[in-house]
């Protein structure tokens, strides 16, 4: 059997129009590739990795499962910006996403109102990860309570009570990037907030 009998090309490849970087700070504007949930739907295959990762968060929806934390490591090209950008307009946009799931055959059920912060790290000048947070929450009046990293209970505090997805890209790029002060404040942070999630 050959590869022409089972598979059809999508004619941005046959005209060589395709989208080789996807770019997750620009999935709030309109304009751009990565804002239109249909057209990162439509050129996004479902692949294990992305099956595993929704898999786990279904557990961790239904109290099944302890993880609520997932680090996507690879090298540069293997896609994961792109599979980020998909978990982004899942939960953004849970109504197109579930059309794509379903058509794909995913088990998988986008809880409604979702908040999600996706936070590209190399694309600002970002010192401490819990800044862009409360700011999109609303919650800057807490920065003045915060000596040097959000404990426990402040983190809770603040997501407690709603359906939340954070996205840092380029996490591990952007940490070397910073001094010793800041990365262990920095990390103090990520292991408060990964232990309120879990």
């Amino acid at each position: 059997m050959l590869v022409k009998e089972i598979a059809i090309p999508r004619q941005d490849v046959l005209k060589g129009e395709i989208l080789g970087i996807v770019n997750i700070y620009n999935a709030d504007r309109s304009d751009a590739f990565e804002g239109s949930p249909e057209k990162v739907f439509e050129n996004t295959y479902p692949s294990i990795a992305l099956k595993n990762i929704l898999q786990s968060i279904s557990q961790k929806i239904k109290g099944e499962g302890t993880f609520g934390t997932y680090i996507l490591s690879g090298g540069y090209g293997t896609g994961k910006s792109h599979l980020l950008l998909n978990l982004y307009h899942i939960f953004k946009h849970p109504e197109i996403g579930q059309i794509w799931l379903n058509t794909n055959t995913i088990n998988f059920i986008p809880p409604a109102n979702t908040n999600v912060i996706s936070i590209h790290l190399l694309h600002k000048n970002i010192e401490y990860l819990w800044v862009p947070i409360l700011e999109t929450l609303g919650r800057t009046d807490l920065l003045p309570k915060i000596k040097d990293f959000p404990d426990i209970e402040l983190v809770k505090e603040v997501l407690s009570n709603q359906n939340l997805v954070i996205i840092y890209d380029e996490l591990e790029s952007w940490y070397d990037s910073k001094d010793r002060k800041i990365q262990e404040r920095n990390l103090n942070f990520l292991q408060v907030l990964t232990e309120v999630s879990n």
